[in-house]
């Protein structure tokens, strides 16, 4: 085993980073481009598959509607691939709407920066019942440290995951 694919065993990040950059620049449409994530923490590479979350609708619309070049894209740099796109995880939650009998109310409380964070760990802590408790920052380290149920990370594109 070469020394190169012992770094990519060790870091297989690395590798999906590097290839997400060389598909990125193999593709000419601008708003394409634009469209798909930049952070290779959005895409998941498996050995059939490739999974790209971008985070808005219209991207996502924009994105199925160049679905053929894109796929064409990502076998002439990765190799053929069955190209999904989707949004992130929560963002897709939030979209899905489940019927219910009767009457119900669905509570979610968002803590947004530090305080907020502070005030969801609070909640946390009092074990509140029939609450989903979310946590928003820029921080990823911040995100992770909440006892929020689900976090959603900021700017990413804009920070690289630090606070501001």
């Amino acid at each position: 085993m070469s020394s190169k694919e012992q770094v990519d065993n060790l870091h297989p990040e690395s590798k999906v980073a590097d290839n997400w950059r060389a598909v990125l620049a193999a593709i000419d449409d601008r708003i394409l481009r634009v469209c798909l994530p930049r952070s290779p923490e959005r895409i998941t590479l498996d050995n059939d598959q490739i999974t790209i979350a971008v985070d808005s609708e219209f991207k996502k619309e924009y994105c199925l509607r160049k679905l053929p070049k894109i796929e064409e894209t990502v076998a002439k740099v990765i190799g053929p691939r069955c190209v999904v796109i989707g949004e992130p995880p929560l963002v897709e939650s939030a979209r899905q709407t489940q019927p219910h009998a009767g009457i119900s109310a669905h509570i979610a409380v968002l803590g947004i920066g530090d305080g907020g964070i502070n005030a969801i760990n609070r909640m946390h802590e009092e074990n509140l019942r029939g609450v989903k408790l979310i946590a928003v920052d820029t921080d990823k380290q911040i995100l992770g440290i909440s006892r929020a149920h689900d976090t959603l990370q900021l700017g990413l594109d804009i920070t690289g995951g630090r606070g501001t």
